[in-house]
């Protein structure tokens, strides 16, 4: 067995949300990686969506679905961490959709290869 390769990006940097406004961010190549892990942390008062999408051609992402579904900003401070193993797709980015509120998001992820 090989060394253990762990890379980590920021998704988001404290970025200020507010409005109604979509904050997508950049794609991250994953490829090969085995195991990936999102730490999301939400100050302020927005409500929204967030979602994490994933691609297999860099140009049309699908969020996926989970069960149970991620929880989301409800108009007061929020954080959390989503554990995800084996997954196949070799690309992956963020989309947050704000209902209402305003504050900033952060959200950094770390992909592992176990290989």
């Amino acid at each position: 067995m090989g060394a253990t390769r762990i890379n980590t990006y920021k998704q988001f940097d404290s970025v200020a949300v507010s409005g109604t406004n979509t904050y997508t961010s950049i794609s991250s190549h994953i490829g090969q990686m085995h195991n990936l892990a999102f730490q999301v942390i939400f100050t302020g008062t927005m409500s929204g969506t967030l979602q994490i999408l994933f691609s297999n051609d860099n140009v049309n992402f699908t969020p996926w679905t989970f069960s149970p579904a991620l929880t989301q900003p409800t108009g007061s401070a929020l954080s959390y961490l989503v554990n995800m193993s084996l997954m196949a797709f070799p690309y992956v980015q963020v989309k947050y959709t704000n209902a209402s509120g305003s504050g900033t998001m952060s959200v950094s992820m770390t992909s592992k290869d176990l290989s």
